[in-house]
């Protein structure tokens, strides 16, 4: 029996079928995630920039300042270390905010990027008031986001 496949001689291109794979992941898992706010991001990322911002999930509104991922982490080890002393204080720091070394992503720009970071955060989930005081770090997906506006809550 013949199958009615056709083969031919030419070598198969997997750089090939990976880029399309790539660009089929992209354009379709994309459709989930703003990238308008991805870019937003890695503006924070690369060039340093700080405002407010405003994210509706599903789990309620985040209203605090973009901040970079780099900014994040060193902020995340300061806090996380602060309960410790001398030397393990160090270590610690020094290992929490080396996660924030240059992502791949910002070299690779067909890479989008997945997390969004906020100082001084305030979560407003619905029924409830927000913690009094600045506000936290906070760290979330940017695909679940399903809306952000300039501006957060309490600022002028």
């Amino acid at each position: 029996m013949e199958s009615d496949v056709q083969k031919d001689d030419k070598p198969l291109d997997l750089q090939g079928l990976l880029d399309a794979q790539i660009d089929i992941e992209r354009n379709w898992r994309g459709r989930g995630t703003d990238w308008f706010l991805q870019l937003l991001a890695s503006w924070a990322n690369s060039m340093g920039i700080e405002f407010g911002i405003t994210l509706h999930t599903p789990s309620g509104v985040i209203s605090g300042t973009l901040i970079s991922h780099q900014k994040y982490f060193a902020a995340y080890a300061e806090s996380f270390a602060g309960p410790w002393a001398g030397e393990s204080a160090e270590k610690l720091r020094e290992l929490i905010a080396s996660y924030g070394e240059p992502l791949p992503e910002e070299e690779d720009s067909r890479i989008p990027l997945s997390y969004i970071h906020l100082k001084d955060a305030q979560v407003y989930a619905p029924g409830q008031r927000p913690l009094p005081g600045e506000g936290m770090l906070w760290r979330g997906k940017i695909s679940a986001v399903s809306g952000f506006n300039l501006g957060r809550f309490g600022s002028s």
